[in-house]
Formats: C-alpha cells, sequence, structure tokens
C-alpha cells in the first residue's frame, strides 16, 4: 500500500468509524459499555479492515504466494530440528562466500547475496515475531509489510558478507530457541496474519519454507552442491580474492 493509497484509506476508515460510533453510541451506553471498552472494540475493527487491505496478493495464506513456502516443507517432521539443520548448513556456506562474490548479480535476480541475507533475517525476524503473538494470545491482527521497502532502508551493500551472515546465524538461534521452548499447546493456537487464521504451527511452516526457497535460488545462483565446487575450494577462492589476487 503506497502514501497515497494508505491516505485514502485513513480517510475512509476515519469516516467509517464516525458513522460506526455514531450508530454503536446510544446502543453501548444502553448495555454499559465503557467509551474505553468501545474504543479497544472500534480499534480491533479497524485492523482486522486494515489487515484484509494490506494483503499484497490479495489472495489466501495457502495459496499461490505462501504455497511455494510451504510445499517446500514436510510439515509432519520435526520442525525445530530442521530449523536448527538449515540454519547451521546455511551459516556453514556462508563463511565461504568471499565480498566480491556478496556483490554479484546474477540475471534475472535483481539483489545482491548481502541483500538476500539481509531478507532473510528481516522476513525470519517477522515471522517469528507473528507466531510469538498468536502463541502468546495476542488478538489483534498482524499487517502484512513491504519486503522491498525493508531492503532499501536495510542497506545491505553497506555491512560486510561476515556481518550479515553472523546476524543471519544469530537470528535464527533465537528462532530456534523460542520454537524449541514453545508449550505444545501453543503450535495449534490461531491468529489473524494478512485477514487469514493462521495457526502457529502453520507460521514456523512458512518461515522454514521461505528460507528453503531463497537458499535453493542461492545454490543455482553460486554452484552450491556441485561436486567439483567443494567446501575447501571455495574457502581458497575467498581467500585468494580477498587479497586481490
Amino acid at each position: 500500500m503506497g502514501f497515497i493509497e494508505g491516505w485514502l484509506y485513513f480517510d475512509a476508515c476515519r469516516d467509517f468509524l464516525a458513522r460506526v460510533f455514531r450508530n454503536l453510541h446510544a446502543k453501548t451506553n444502553d448495555r454499559g459499555i465503557s467509551h474505553s471498552g468501545l474504543s479497544t472494540y472500534l480499534v480491533r475493527m479497524c485492523l482486522t479492515d486494515l489487515a484484509k487491505h494490506s494483503n499484497h496478493d490479495g489472495k489466501k495464506m495457502s495459496e499461490p504466494f505462501f504455497k511455494k513456502y510451504t510445499d517446500l516443507i514436510d510439515s509432519t517432521t520435526d520442525l525445530t530440528s530442521m530449523m536448527r539443520s538449515q540454519g547451521i548448513e546455511i551459516s556453514h556456506w556462508l563463511g565461504t562466500v568471499s565480498e566480491p562474490e556478496s556483490m554479484l548479480i546474477h540475471s534475472p535476480y535483481t539483489w545482491t547475496l548481502k541483500e538476500v541475507v539481509n531478507h532473510l533475517s528481516d522476513c525470519e525476524r517477522v515471522f517469528a515475531y507473528r507466531a510469538l503473538w498468536i502463541a502468546r494470545g495476542g488478538t489483534m491482527p498482524l499487517v502484512s509489510f513491504d519486503e522491498n521497502e525493508f531492503s532499501v532502508r536495510g542497506m545491505a551493500n553497506d555491512f560486510s558478507i561476515a556481518a550479515l551472515a553472523a546476524e543471519f546465524q544469530a537470528v535464527r538461534q533465537s528462532t530456534v530457541a523460542f520454537f524449541q521452548n514453545l508449550p505444545k499447546s501453543s503450535w495449534q493456537k490461531v491468529g489473524q496474519v494478512m485477514g487469514h487464521d493462521v495457526t502457529v504451527h502453520k507460521q514456523a511452516t512458512i518461515l522454514l519454507g521461505h528460507v528453503a526457497h531463497h537458499w535453493g535460488i542461492l545454490q543455482q545462483r553460486f554452484g552450491v552442491g556441485n561436486e567439483l565446487e567443494s567446501v575447501t575450494n571455495r574457502r581458497e577462492r575467498k581467500a585468494v580474492a580477498e587479497r586481490g589476487l
């Protein structure tokens, strides 16, 4: 939602709330509902409407935008263990990438590796927070975010790949710790995200699938998994590149 659309929505929302307030004011007074309670109800109703308007793809969470993530994950497995192993694998590989390599852009992609890693950390924080909010009983609906705007403001290319890799590793370790200590009863709790009902378990699956999606692309871009491109060879190439040889 851009600035103009956001302003128009705010204006419409303000008029909508004014009408609702006028219609409900008498009824709430008759029933003994406080103005504070009415305000809370109106805010919740407005946020629910905003969540529906801010859904970028305009489709249910299980279709096609998030489906490409959840399809990559076997949701019947131990998701926490998968988070741990996935984080170790990616962090290990990032330690072999040189600064020059981290600034490459492979057409048709438009982000450097640094920007991708920054994106992974940003999204992981958002997805984990959504899971936390739902698991702890948060009732206010959660809205979407613009990952492209996050990327612009993150200015990842100004930082070293080592620093960004360390950040991703720290974020993933925090994520693992949260889900590892999550009560079993919390996994099936339901909350509203982008206007849709989502369980904590589904949010964890989306979190894993999102990283798996980008990791698959990075493997293609950098030839990860190629028998000729061993970790030892990559580390040697990294050392040479950083010495400028």
